[in-house]
């Protein structure tokens, strides 16, 4: 039954179990590839991610949003950006007056009517 089992496991990864004279020992063979090793270029991927949350002034229940690009790709200028905060419930849109890059942020100010707890989550998407 052991054997059975090397045998499986040996299979399984891509090498030939060949038994020897003695039956408690095995000899194990690498079996010969005919494919020859492909080699996959550098893939860049691109990811649009936007973040949103209340940030800015005053500093505990700010009426200004933080939009980021958390993503790996940039956004062209007059790109079109639709946020929505659940609770309290706030919507808008945006449109971007330069190009923003990955990693960057840009602030929409003055969109949350009496304001909103510091760092509350909204969700953003491109409305292009």
């Amino acid at each position: 039954m052991r054997s059975l089992k090397i045998a499986l496991a040996a299979a399984m990864l891509g090498i030939a179990a060949v038994p020897s004279t003695q039956a408690a020992t095995i000899t194990i063979q690498r079996a010969p590839t005919s494919s020859p090793v492909m080699r996959v270029p550098d893939l860049k991927m691109y990811l649009l991610r936007l973040e949103c949350k209340s940030w800015g002034t005053p500093v505990e229940f700010p009426s200004d949003i933080l939009l980021s690009n958390t993503g790996t790709m940039s956004l062209a200028a007059g790109t079109k950006i639709h946020w929505d905060m659940p609770a309290p419930h706030y919507q808008g849109n945006y449109t971007l007056t330069a190009p923003l890059p990955a990693g960057g942020h840009v602030f929409v100010y003055n969109v949350i009517v009496g304001g909103a707890a510091a760092g509350t989550l909204c969700n953003a998407n491109v409305i292009n």
